[in-house]
């Protein structure tokens, strides 16, 4: 009996083991830290361009197993390198990365939009496949859809055994193997394990190697959801012992976890407890929410052995309100049977009916089976219906009378139901018209939008080549002549001057080199040098640094959130923005503090611009060119435009959506 529940308490631990633990370290190297320094040192003094887009590929890899945020940074730049070089493959690789970051963060969703757009690059220029299946395999593991995880892992293994690739067909077996464990078919998770034990340990892959403590791990769990333990507890011990020596906290803390099961299950409670705790402790420095569960939920089960309620519910609670977190539905439903076990042990009978129930349901919607209680339903359905009609039987027999009486009943009924029918079909057909109708008008006027975006999209390009050109016009023609000019005035010979023609001399050209600043400002005010040469965010605060220094008030640049891209167009369209906004302010507000803040969320860019002037009169001055320029472009970008304005100051506050722009959450 003990070696059944024990099984039991395992398979729900393996149900929620994050099964992508054997390819997420799969690439750490024995020495990852001093690496990562190396190859920014290496990234830092290089300038060549095929050895950047290898170190700043290899650093976005390497740091995906220990710190996110850089994984994303590396990922981003090593994605502006592709897209500057016009490089395919590498903007594949980055697009993969930036997936597995959004997928390790818990956002599925998006991590699938990312990788998906990966995979149809590589289709469309024929690059390897085999990393992004697996990627979307991970994914869809981590959101709990096991079934279709194990679809994309079988993909990559084809293409991996296509190739002749071992290292792929480790990973990816193990992935399955894992998969087919929580599916509950632990017998085919052992064989798929067994068919690449010879792979791993006779390959050459250091990284590979290196990992051997999270298969053996595995290898634990399956053997113990078959109740052989004397195999499970020799598979635990060369885990723990490899991951050890490897220093793999993840894998650590999953051995600490199964050893306090087994532990648990000899009744040696103390010691199930401080090996459950190890692990959690671990977990907590690690915040991987799904070991988190995990591991709370075993040592609140822990402590409801102990009779200690208060600690088990802490606990608990604890598990179920991460599983929530992360819309886990495979962990909500084990801890929902965790808590109806410990209601029902402390008496709580109700409580406990009401958590079982929450189990029972949330099972179903992942397995999506049909409910015992429906099936029971339909079968008290279907016998009454046996007995009204045995009823009905019996009345006929005994009164013939009423038998013309429920015909003719009938037949009104029928009609009804005829009349019924009908009044459904035409309504039905007034509204299908209608819909169509409305659905034409629609069409239309989506046409209309898209011709009024496409000219919009015209005139805003045209304004700025003809920015560009008017800029470069000003540098290369009229710069250039005052420069000749003082030049060849400078060329005179000052000896013979007088001493008025000296003081005239000087003041001339005095007055070339105010001219010449002057058309150098203009110029660069129609092309800003920052815009093309630095990203959006490093233009606008050159630009807000320039306009303080030339201005009596002070201006205040904030950035918050997350990292944000859209193309050099639309860049150019929020950066003239800004611009006409700022100027605005240094024309007619009279302030004196000035706020420009950008503030990036999950689905838009906030801009904000505000100052403590005198404000202006918004129904009288909407028509002015300034603030038409700035509405035509804020449409450009599909973007929506609020302006408040009293005597305490004005605020411009502009939304834009990411739509297809890239922006990494």
């Amino acid at each position: 009996m003990t070696n059944n529940y024990l099984s039991s308490l395992l398979k729900n631990h393996q149900n929620n083991i994050v099964l992508i633990c054997f390819l997420l370290v799969w690439t750490v190297g024995i020495s990852q830290t001093k690496s990562i320094d190396s190859l920014r040192n290496l990234l830092s003094n290089t300038q060549n361009d095929s050895i950047r887009f290898e170190l700043t590929q290899k650093l976005a890899f390497d740091f995906l197993f220990t710190q996110l945020d850089s994984s994303m940074v590396y990922a981003i730049q090593l994605n502006e390198l592709a897209n500057k070089n016009n490089s395919i493959s590498f903007k594949g690789r980055s697009l993969e990365v930036l997936g597995r970051v959004n997928a390790y963060q818990n956002h599925y969703d998006k991590a699938k939009q990312i990788l998906n757009e990966a995979l149809e690059l590589a289709e469309k220029h024929d690059l390897d496949k085999s990393i992004i299946y697996s990627s979307l395999g991970i994914t869809y593991q981590r959101e709990g859809l096991y079934e279709k995880s194990i679809e994309y892992f079988f993909v990559g293994l084809k293409l991996d055994e296509k190739e002749s690739n071992n290292d792929g067909i480790i990973t990816k077996s193990v992935n399955i193997a894992n998969t087919y464990s929580k599916l509950g078919d632990n017998l085919k998770s052992i064989e798929y394990k067994k068919n690449v034990i010879h792979l791993i340990e006779n390959t050459k892959n250091k990284k590979i190697r290196h990992q051997i403590g999270v298969f053996w791990n595995n290898m634990a769990v399956d053997y113990a959801q078959l109740n052989k333990l004397d195999s499970c507890i020799y598979y635990l011990k060369k885990s723990l012992h490899a991951n050890s020596l490897a220093d793999n906290k993840a894998e650590i803390s999953r051995s600490y976890h199964n050893i306090g099961i087994i532990f648990r299950e000899k009744n040696q409670l103390d010691s199930a407890l401080h090996y459950t705790k190890k692990g959690l402790q671990i977990n907590e420095i690690l915040k991987d929410t799904l070991e988190l569960v995990l591991s709370n939920r075993a040592v609140g089960t822990i402590y409801s052995k102990l009779n200690d309620y208060t600690n088990s519910l802490s606990y608990l609670d604890k598990a179920n309100e991460l599983g929530i977190q992360i819309n886990n539905p495979s962990l909500i439903s084990d801890n929902n049977l965790a808590f109806s076990k410990l209601y029902e042990q402390f008496g709580d009978h109700k409580k406990s009916l009401e958590a079982y129930k929450k189990y029972i349901s949330y099972k179903d919607s992942i397995f999506k089976i049909n409910s015992q209680k429906n099936i029971d339903e339909l079968k008290v359905s279907y016998e009454t219906e046996k007995k009204e009609r045995a009823i009905a039987e019996q009345q006929i027999q005994i009164q013939n009378q009423e038998l013309d009486i429920i015909k003719k009943q009938r037949q009104v009924t029928l009609w009804v139901i005829i009349g019924g029918i009908l009044a459904l079909l035409l309504g039905i057909t007034f509204w299908f018209n209608k819909e169509r109708q409305k659905r034409k008008q629609q069409q239309i006027e989506n046409l209309q939008k898209q011709q009024e975006i496409i000219k919009l999209e015209a005139l805003v390009s045209g304004e700025e080549k003809e920015r560009v050109r008017l800029a470069q016009d000003l540098h290369d023609g009229i710069n250039g002549d005052l420069s000749v000019i003082k030049f060849k005035i400078n060329s005179l010979d000052k000896k013979t001057f007088s001493e008025t023609e000296t003081g005239v001399h000087n003041q001339a050209i005095s007055m070339l080199d105010n001219a010449i600043d002057q058309v150098r400002r203009i110029s660069h005010n129609l092309a800003p040098p920052s815009l093309h040469n630095f990203s959006l965010l490093e233009a606008i605060r050159q630009y807000c640094n320039k306009v303080q220094q030339t201005n009596s008030f002070t201006v205040d640049f904030q950035n918050f959130g997350n990292l944000f891209s859209f193309d050099s167009e639309k860049e150019t369209a929020i950066y003239r923005i800004i611009q006409e906004l700022l100027n605005n302010i240094s024309k007619h507000a009279k302030a004196s503090e000035v706020l420009v803040q950008l503030n990036s969320t999950e689905e838009v860019l906030e801009i904000t611009v505000e100052d403590d002037g005198q404000g202006f009169d918004t129904q009288n001055v909407k028509n002015g060119i300034g603030l038409q320029n700035i509405a035509s472009r804020v449409s450009f970008l599909k973007g929506n435009l609020h302006i408040n304005s009293g005597n305490d100051g004005s605020a411009f506050i502009i939304t834009i959506p990411y739509l297809t722009s890239t922006k990494i959450s």
